[in-house]
């Protein structure tokens, strides 16, 4: 296990997070808002587990369709008003519902992450490129953290470091009345 050591909320990091996973992602068919979310809180908790510290510092709650961050919203709609970003429906065809494709109209500055962080971006992005945004939700809720979070409740990202069997119904209980216990939760 790495050196951890807790992550403090970079909202600058943050931004170029969006951009890099957009940009990154540009030529992926199914990146829509759900899997980019998706890929925020995946590349977070990556590197977490990997370096010890998560690349923006921000807080990811859970929500109906798999974790996100809690300063999402605030900084997407400062980046769409500035034309940063674009949200882009797009008709996948009658049998589905349109994809809100996530379009980033400038570069990432990749100089505020380290080569390392850049290393998980890339993995990550890798990783999920064949899933659209509910195989990558499902994905997130098998996430031990995610799991043991309650709906609206912060998922704690030393969660990261849980064993991955599937815990028994009292190992839960246990995990989230001992989270709570101590403010995680």
């Amino acid at each position: 296990m790495p050196n951890v050591h807790a992550s403090t909320y970079n909202k600058e990091k943050f931004r170029e997070l969006i951009v890099y996973l957009a940009k990154k992602s540009e030529a992926d068919p199914r990146l829509g808002a759900m899997k980019w979310n998706k890929l925020m809180f995946f590349a977070d908790r990556e590197a977490y587990g990997r370096l010890g510290h998560s690349i923006s510092g921000a807080r990811y709650h859970k929500i109906e369709h798999g974790p996100a961050a809690a300063a999402l919203v605030p900084v997407r709609d400062e980046m769409l008003d500035s034309g940063e970003l674009e949200i882009k429906p797009v008709d996948l065809g009658p049998q589905y519902k349109p994809q809100n494709r996530v379009v980033a109209h400038r570069e990432p500055d990749e100089s505020v992450f380290s080569a390392d962080e850049r290393a998980v971006m890339d993995e990550i992005i890798k990783r999920y490129w064949d899933y659209n945004g509910t195989a990558i939700s499902q994905e997130a809720y098998n996430d031990l953290g995610v799991a043991l979070a309650e709906q609206d409740e912060d998922i704690p990202y030393g969660t990261v470091y849980l064993p991955k069997a599937e815990p028994t119904k009292a190992e839960v209980s246990y995990a989230q009345r001992r989270m709570k216990e101590r403010g995680w939760a």
